[in-house]
């Protein structure tokens, strides 16, 4: 009876309303008030419908914080480039251990020759410090000058020479040359075999050639001139030339060389010098002949020394 009752079906009725319809309809007796049932029955339905949505609701919610939370716990892959870099800078740490430094220090009055592993020979001067790396397998080849040094420097294309003074560096393949870089003095480079680049602190730039002499003063370039630059490096042979020099600067080698203070009164500085000067002897020996040539007189106390007339 009820499959002929479509024609009273509701576009949104459900089974349980056709169920209910037909009850009411063709069941009951007709004196029987139906209104109240209905309203009951329907007030059950859309409880019931509402508690079904609630939970369903509730379901949906409870997973998307699931889903929310897996993602931000559970453990991603390294992006490539991190574990990359990391890599490479445990590599560095175990495999770079920091360069090791040897001393080599000169006596006041004294000249010695240090050889180093790369074959490159560095005559040094009285009261010369020499800072160099240690080890016969090291690649690094540079050196740390404070005072004189004549260097022999033996060719590798592959790994240039440095050598740090007072203000500037200069680096070098293959070559030979005198530096004079002695704590608080102008300092000197003279070139007399091959070629360097010298750069300054203050970022002056310089290709020198044979013959090629610069004076370095404040971090800067304060002279260059050409002179036979063989006669910076007579030293080695315990002279020094003259040539023409001041009285001055020649007293201010002579107090680096002996570790001695000189005065001078300035008019006596500007006198020029001429001839070889022997350094094999003892500072008394050097100032003789300094006073002899220049016509002046001296006195030494202790290690203060005075220049008169």
């Amino acid at each position: 009876m009820m499959n002929n009752d479509n024609k009273h079906k509701r576009p949104n009725d459900t089974d349980s309303d056709l169920k209910l319809r037909f009850y009411l309809e063709q069941c009951l007796p007709q004196d029987i008030g139906t209104d109240d049932i209905k309203l009951m029955t329907h007030r059950k339905i859309a409880a019931r419908r509402w508690r079904t949505r609630l939970f369903m609701g509730a379901a949906a919610a409870v997973a998307a914080c699931l889903i929310i939370v897996a993602g931000m716990t559970w453990p991603r892959p390294a992006d490539n480039s991190t574990v990359l870099a990391t890599h490479t800078k445990r590599i560095e740490k175990h495999s770079a251990p920091a360069q090791k430094y040897a001393i080599f220090s000169v006596p006041t009055g004294e000249i010695k020759t240090l050889l180093l592993a790369d074959g490159t020979k560095i005559i040094a001067n009285s009261r010369t410090v020499i800072r160099y790396p240690q080890g016969k397998a090291t690649r690094c080849r540079e050196a740390y000058v404070e005072g004189e040094a004549y260097f022999d420097v033996a060719h590798d294309s592959k790994h240039p020479f440095t050598v740090h003074g007072n203000g500037f560096t200069l680096t070098v393949l293959g070559t030979k040359f005198n530096v004079n870089s002695y704590k608080g003095r102008t300092a000197d480079v003279a070139l007399v075999e091959g070629s360097v680049e010298l750069r300054t602190r203050n970022k002056d730039a310089i290709r020198m050639k044979p013959n090629d002499m610069v004076s370095i003063k404040g971090g800067s370039v304060s002279e260059m001139r050409r002179g036979e630059a063989a006669d910076a490096a007579l030293w080695t042979n315990g002279f020094m030339q003259l040539d023409g020099q001041m009285l001055g600067n020649v007293l201010a080698k002579l107090e680096d060389h002996y570790g001695i203070s000189i005065i001078c009164a300035p008019q006596l500085e500007q006198l020029k010098l001429y001839g070889k000067l022997s350094l094999s002897g003892d500072s008394q020996d050097a100032l003789q002949a300094i006073t002899f040539l220049s016509d002046t007189h001296y006195s030494m106390k202790g290690s203060k020394v005075d220049i008169y007339k």
